[in-house]
């Protein structure tokens, strides 16, 4: 009794919810980098993806008159590519820029970037600077540089970046101005506005093309912590990255036209021949969607993948989507990943000559940052390097507010230092896994006796699997290091789980093994136990040789882990591989490629996260049925009943209209690709990928 008791007393520490920031109170969108050229494919650049950025904005336009109830958008500069040192040419771009966003349903509200008004000032830049004249042209065409407006108590501070440290009479009018609002606002709700980030990696970085130099960086971010600013939003980039300073939370915005390719460092392949050198890496196209909650906010990225639409083109009326869930509105998110790759390294940009010569740059890669809020997980399994360094430390802190979990592993009781690291961190974790040698069970017990006097988050335990485990006879040997609890292994289980102190226990899922039965027997056994289950599935063959590519089957075993575990309160799943593997030991692909664009795997997960958890409603248990060609899960939620189908390859035709029947499917029915998100009005012939239908 005494054992269940401590069970039941420590419990996981929750991340942010929906229920901590409250009340959806409105939305917007929020595009940066458009570039718009003077002519519909006629450019001043020797890129030959910059003739693309007009019909990529008209396609942005278009898409967001097609998200609801948006009250405007917000333009963060680079509105046209021509700069106003050539006039004929900016004036030219200007005209084509309001024919496109003529169309738009919303209210635009515009800032310039260094395009519109010149750099910010340099002795080194190859661009012209700000000046007054610019000034002028740019107010004559589109309005006034810097300015507010408000929202529902919330103020949107709109900044002309390029000004700040020029010296010229309106970087003082700037000033004055910006101090005076916020102080006469003050205790209101600030999102901050401007073209250039403040900084990119840290306050104290050294200046380069992409940020804002000293003194201006100082002032700014002196002023956003005296009026406890929320939201810092930036373009200039071209890429997408998130950084907390202080209390704020600073989002950088990829473009709609094209990506800085000097940033294409941070990937560990290089880009595709057609990416241009990474500047026309389609998948990294996008805009955001904002959304103020009552005490908090959410973005959304919208990937727009480059697409163009003509002058011309008839807008046409595309099926609905299911939207996909940040982590914080991912309420039940059994499913995580295990970082085996740094996802939160710092990498030093090279200067190429095009906008940096003298220095590197330090930036971090946050496209699997991007991925993860895009599918909802919340979940993720992190080793002790994670937590050694104080910065990574941080950004850990800032990624609990924004729903996300972290299970910290080691080999046996972490050293000294980790140890100390967690007990003075420990609102940082949500769980400790330990793996260890059968035959150190009691003195790990007496460690772990020792170590619940110090922290209170609960603790899993990892059986080491044995060398007999690793070869075929004797006649191959392979390096292999495997971990986990096995189904049948339930006496060893049992004395675990009688462990004072022991809140879960970790099995192993191999390649081999089917996911439903296993997820679904650990989650009974469990229950029996009266602890909490991780199931760590590996993605790989039992090969180091091997080299799994195949992405449908990856997609449909994460989908099958999703379906398996959302229904049950004391289980989570760990997928193995987040993003791919190309080298070393266990080659496969992961759910993001090593660019960390999307692979067939991250879109299923999304997308049926998206379906099952849109509606706040536990998912009664379920059963699995084989066919020849197809496995299909069967799920309940309330009176709505639902399939997921898992073709064993491409192009397979399914009999929706008969499984319906033999399912008691009723009324009309909701069929969704989880490849697209699209939800079809008719069941197809065949099926590509795994699919739902909900009726």
């Amino acid at each position: 009794m005494k054992t269940k008791k401590i069970k039941r007393k420590i419990m996981e520490k929750k991340s942010t919810t929906l229920d901590d920031i409250g009340m959806k109170l409105f939305s917007y969108a929020l595009i940066a980098d458009t570039h718009i050229n003077h002519g519909e494919r006629n450019t001043n650049s020797v890129y030959p993806v910059n003739t693309l950025h007009n019909g990529r904005l008209r396609h942005v336009v278009r898409d967001i008159n097609k998200r609801p109830n948006l009250k405007f958008v917000i333009h963060l500069g680079d509105i046209v590519h021509p700069v106003p040192a050539i006039p004929n040419l900016f004036g030219e771009a200007s005209m084509r820029f309001k024919e496109i966003v003529e169309e738009l349903n919303y209210d635009l509200h515009v800032l310039p970037g260094n395009h519109d008004v010149g750099d910010k000032y340099s002795d080194w830049t190859p661009a012209v600077c700000v000046s007054e004249e610019y000034l002028k042209l740019y107010r004559e065409t589109f309005g006034p540089d810097f300015f507010a407006f408000s929202q529902m108590g919330v103020h949107f501070v709109m900044l002309n970046a390029p000004l700040i440290n020029s010296g010229l009479k309106s970087e003082k009018r700037q000033r004055d101005w910006l101090e005076n609002y916020l102080e006469t606002n003050k205790g209101g709700r600030f999102v901050v506005n401007i073209h250039y980030p403040v900084f990119l990696t840290e306050r104290n970085e050294g200046p380069h093309y992409d940020n804002i130099d000293e003194p201006g960086r100082s002032w700014l971010l002196d002023l956003f912590q005296k009026y406890k600013v929320e939201i810092l939003f930036a373009g200039h980039v071209h890429n997408f990255w998130y950084q907390r300073f202080e209390n704020i939370d600073c989002y950088y915005l990829p473009s709609t036209a094209m990506i800085r390719q000097d940033y294409s460092e941070m990937a560990r392949i290089p880009p595709e021949v057609a990416m241009e050198g990474g500047r026309n890496d389609q998948p990294k196209h996008g805009y955001f969607l904002i959304h103020i909650y009552e005490r908090g906010h959410i973005c959304e990225v919208v990937r727009t993948y480059g697409k163009l639409a003509g002058p011309n083109s008839i807008v046409s009326n595309s099926l609905p989507k299911i939207r996909s869930l940040h982590p914080i509105e991912n309420w039940r998110a059994p499913l995580g990943f295990d970082m085996r790759q740094d996802w939160m390294d710092l990498i030093q940009v090279p200067p190429s000559g095009g906008t940096d010569e003298f220095n590197r740059k330090v930036a971090r890669n946050d496209y699997p940052l991007l991925a993860l809020w895009e599918m909802g997980i919340r979940r993720l399994r992190i080793p002790k390097l994670d937590i050694a360094e104080s910065r990574r430390r941080e950004r850990l802190l800032a990624l609990r507010d924004h729903g996300h979990e972290f299970v910290l592993y080691s080999f046996g009781l972490p050293e000294e230092d980790i140890l100390n690291l967690v007990i003075k961190n420990k609102n940082i974790l949500s769980a400790l896994e330990i793996t260890f040698a059968w035959s150190d069970l009691k003195k790990l017990t007496r460690e772990i006796k020792s170590l619940r006097e110090q922290i209170d988050i609960p603790i899993y335990l990892s059986k080491l699997r044995g060398k007999e485990e690793h070869g075929d006879g004797a006649v191959k040997f392979v390096h292999a290091i495997n971990h986990g609890f096995v189904i049948n292994e339930v006496d060893q289980i049992s004395e675990v789980a009688a462990i004072n102190g022991v809140n879960g226990v970790v099995f192993r899922v191999g390649s081999e093994d089917p996911i439903w039965e296993n997820v679904v027997s650990a989650g009974d056994l469990c229950s029996n136990l009266n602890i909490s289950g991780s199931l760590i599935v590996r993605m790989s063959e039992l090969s180091p040789a091997d080299y799994k590519r195949d992405d449908l089957w990856t997609a449909n075993r994460v989908s099958e882990a999703i379906a398996a575990s959302v229904f049950q309160s004391n289980t989570h799943v760990i997928i193995d591989t987040f993003a791919d593997f190309d080298r070393g030991y266990f080659r496969r692909n992961g759910v993001v490629d090593r660019l960390y664009n999307p692979r067939l795997g991250f879109h299923v997960i999304r997308h049926l996260y998206g379906a099952l958890n849109s509606k706040r409603i536990k998912i009664g248990p379920g059963k699995v049925v084989d066919g020849q060609k197809t496995r299909t899960i069967f799920l309940q939620r309330e009176t709505e009943k639902m399939l997921l189908i898992m073709p064993g390859q491409a192009n397979t035709r399914y009999d929706f209209s008969s499984e319906i029947k033999k399912n008691g499917l009723s009324g009309t029915c909701s069929y969704i690709d989880l490849r697209t998100g699209e939800m079809e009005l008719d069941p197809p012939i065949k099926i590509d990928g795994p699919f739902l239908v909900i009726g």
